[in-house]
């Protein structure tokens, strides 16, 4: 093989584009040895700073970022503005922030919640509008963890927290099979207050309980009830005020046997229960008087 310089002389090349930094030896187009300029054409060798950082193209020159790392095992990055999207991703750790995977090969996934109401315990993977994968909070906004035992399990059950919040208890007096919701044993239901306003009228929401009290003080009415709740059993304790005589009125889903509305007893103080069933439009009543 014959060496050749291709130069101006036959000296060592000087200083210039075909020396220092950046210069390569190559082939010409006649096989001789010549020592020429970078093919990048694009600035610069010394890399951009900070240590580790990856480098990319800035302005023709070398530039790196503490945003994009890689110390030759990990690949770190810390990113802002749009979120990136993986066709394909494949690792044995995934770490970063919200991104969009359409298919995510790892055995662990680690997403890094903002501070705030989407970090914390009862955390939790989910996806948003945008099918993307997400930390956010608990929905059920209480408490967090993680539940390692479903104790007494069967067909229809209901669960509660059980005697550690880490566990949940099937309930057997409690089921539900995608149509009925079936109760076995007691209902507790709170006694709801009713307050006349106005010209004296009560509004009764058949969804806020099953109980209701109300102390009668003048000629006052109840209004038609709302939110009744099919086949479930309504109670109302009436009590006259320490005057006495006072008046009660009713409206039309109130309805009465023989069609004969009933009337309030009319001492001070007495107490008189109306017992309705419903059929989630009408109340049908009966009144038992004067309890004491």
């Amino acid at each position: 093989m014959s060496y050749k310089y291709l130069g101006s002389s036959s000296a060592a090349p000087g200083s210039g584009s075909a020396a220092g930094p950046g210069s390569y030896l190559a082939l010409d187009a006649n096989n001789n040895l010549i020592l020429t300029a970078s093919a990048g054409g694009g600035g610069g060798t010394t890399p951009g700073t900070p240590l580790n950082s990856v480098q990319y193209n800035s302005a023709g020159s070398f530039a790196g970022s503490s945003n994009l790392t890689y110390n030759g095992t990990t690949l770190t990055g810390s990113f802002t503005g749009s979120l990136a999207e993986f066709t394909i991703l494949s690792g044995s750790t995934v770490t970063g922030s919200t991104a969009l995977f359409t298919t995510l090969e790892a055995s662990s996934l680690h997403l890094a919640p903002t501070s705030g109401s989407l970090a914390g315990a009862g955390s939790y993977l989910g996806l948003n509008a945008s099918n993307q994968l997400i930390v956010t909070a608990s929905a059920g906004g209480g408490g967090g963890g993680v539940i390692t035992a479903l104790n007494n399990q069967a067909e229809s059950r209901l669960v509660s927290i059980g005697s550690t919040t880490t566990e949940l208890d099937g309930e057997a007096n409690l089921t539900f099979d995608g149509t009925n919701l079936i109760l076995t044993g007691a209902f507790n239901q709170s006694l709801v207050a009713l307050s006349f306003v106005g010209a004296g009228t009560a509004s009764v929401n058949g969804a806020a309980s099953n109980m209701f009290s109300a102390t009668v003080t003048g000629s006052q009415h109840l209004a038609n009830p709302t939110n009744l709740l099919p086949g479930a059993s309504y109670t109302f304790i009436l009590t006259q005020d320490g005057t006495g005589g006072r008046t009660l009125s009713f409206g039309t889903s109130y309805l009465w046997s023989g069609g004969i509305t009933g009337s309030l007893s009319t001492g001070a103080n007495d107490v008189d229960i109306l017992s309705a069933i419903t059929d989630g439009t009408s109340l049908y009543c009966s009144l038992t008087k004067d309890f004491s």
